[in-house]
């Protein structure tokens, strides 16, 4: 059976996405980055707005560019 609307059918509890990397920094620095929401459009252009109390389970609104970025 199929949905005749797929954005009604997508479901994000259902989408898990995991990826491993290593930084090379303090822990403490990492996440102070990685929770200052305010200015992740600073370091990441394609993040125009992210927004959350940050509590254990709550969402965190991202808004995206969808304007191509070009490398230097």
């Amino acid at each position: 059976m199929q949905p005749d609307d797929i954005r009604t059918a997508y479901d994000p509890a259902n989408v898990v996405r995991s990826i491993t990397i290593e930084i090379d920094a303090p822990a403490a620095i990492v996440w102070e980055v990685l929770t200052d929401l305010p200015d992740y459009n600073h370091w990441n252009p394609m993040c125009v707005r992210a927004e959350s109390t940050l509590q254990l389970g709550a969402p965190i609104r991202m808004s995206w560019s969808t304007t191509p970025i070009r490398a230097p």
